[in-house]
């Protein structure tokens, strides 16, 4: 059966324009997976997919470099793995801004320039 039938999505990410980072555009990373098909790799390759696209999108743009940024709750052990796999596993604590809440933020430049 196509994932599609049910009308919902197995996995979802999501890349949202972030504030600037040193005058760099940023992108915030968002990802969900239904929780039935939690803890099956769905998550990991469905953002290398998503990261994969980006790039390639981008690279046919005149952006040369951005910023990737994830900000995740330190007790979620899944999402801060894939942002430790993608961005950075050096995540800088602090707290969210919308939230209040404890977070870490991983943050990564990526530069087509650089090679």
């Amino acid at each position: 059966m196509s994932p599609w039938a049910s009308g919902r999505a197995d996995a979802i990410v999501q890349f949202v324009q972030a504030e600037p980072v040193d005058g760099v555009p940023c992108f915030g990373l968002g990802c969900a997976v239904q929780e039935a098909l939690r803890g099956q790799g769905l998550g990991r390759r469905t953002v290398a997919n998503a990261l994969a696209e980006l790039q390639h999108g981008l690279r046919r743009s005149n952006l040369k470099k951005y910023y990737l940024e994830a900000i995740v709750s330190p007790s979620n052990t899944p999402s801060n793995k894939l942002a430790a796999r993608f961005i950075s596993d050096a995540p800088v604590s602090g707290t969210g801004d919308v939230s209040g809440e404890p977070a870490l933020q991983c943050l990564k430049l990526f530069d087509s320039e650089a090679g």
